[in-house]
């Protein structure tokens, strides 16, 4: 067991693929995040594709003013996972909360850690999406990780 923000969370076992997204790195922030302060940083993206859970570790980092927020489920940062199609990006899952989904908040100069699993994943192409702006269209938004 290994604490996340306060919360327990059980080791996966065997992981069948580990993918280090190093692309990620080097340019955390996402096309969409012009409007925000957040940035998003793919720390580490998994696929057990014995059983098609894709697991990612994520930073968010509010690098500039004012306080953003970003989804949440039960006080955790809670994105929506994204792929891509020939019309643009569609929401793959996540997202979905049955506790509470107060916001998290995130003055300048913080950051969280955090992880999301998605079951149904196979091999290809991600984006997670952490808030969206009053039309739909994603504002706070990783840059796209590759599994192979």
């Amino acid at each position: 067991m290994r604490r996340i923000l306060g919360h327990q969370v059980a080791g996966l076992g065997v992981l069948v693929l580990t993918v280090m997204t190093s692309g990620c790195l080097a340019d955390p922030v996402g096309p969409s995040n012009v409007t925000s302060g957040m940035r998003v940083r793919i720390d580490r993206a998994t696929l057990d594709s014995h059983y098609s859970l894709l697991q990612v570790a994520f930073t968010l980092k509010q690098v500039a003013g004012p306080s953003d927020s970003v989804i949440a489920c039960n006080g955790r940062p809670h994105p929506v996972f994204e792929r891509p199609t020939i019309e643009g990006w569609e929401a793959f899952g996540g997202g979905g909360c049955n506790g509470s989904t107060y916001p998290v908040v995130l003055p300048v100069g913080a950051s969280a850690s955090d992880s999301e699993g998605m079951g149904g994943a196979v091999r290809g192409t991600y984006r997670l999406v952490f808030s969206y702006d009053r039309a739909g269209k994603p504002r706070i938004v990783s840059a796209p990780f590759v599994v192979p």
